[in-house]
């Protein structure tokens, strides 16, 4: 009797990575020009077509408007976070003047009533 083909292993999904933060894109993007730029200065003491001398170039001009635009995008985000920090640190200042206000409101109510009752007043 033949033997039963052997069942392949499950398929394994690869765990979800985990986003990239502009910090960490910009540094590959640096260090991808920087090899891209050594590999240019390698190359250029070798004679090379022109075309791919016109290649290396475009790939490096579109990897530094990358990494230009990538700042953008950082400069764009850095500034939305400072102005929602600063609305949050005046709602919190607004609130807070106003529990002040409640609770000095109530301090002079229960002051008058203390006062209207005949009783001294706490000291």
């Amino acid at each position: 009797m033949p033997e039963p083909k052997p069942t392949p292993p499950p398929a394994v999904t690869p765990a979800p990575k985990k986003r990239a933060t502009a910090k960490q894109l910009a540094t590959r993007l640096r260090d991808l020009i920087e090899r891209e730029i050594a590999d240019i200065e390698v190359e250029g003491k070798r004679k090379r077509a022109a075309s791919d001398r016109e290649r290396a170039a475009r790939q490096l001009a579109s990897l530094v408007r990358s990494l230009e635009k990538l700042n953008e995008i950082d400069l764009a985000d850095k500034a939305r976070r400072e102005a929602r920090a600063a609305a949050r640190k005046t709602e919190d200042e607004d609130h807070r003047a106003e529990l002040e206000r409640r609770l000095t409101r109530l301090a002079t109510l229960l002051a008058a009533e203390a006062g209207a009752d005949g009783e001294p007043e706490p000291a």
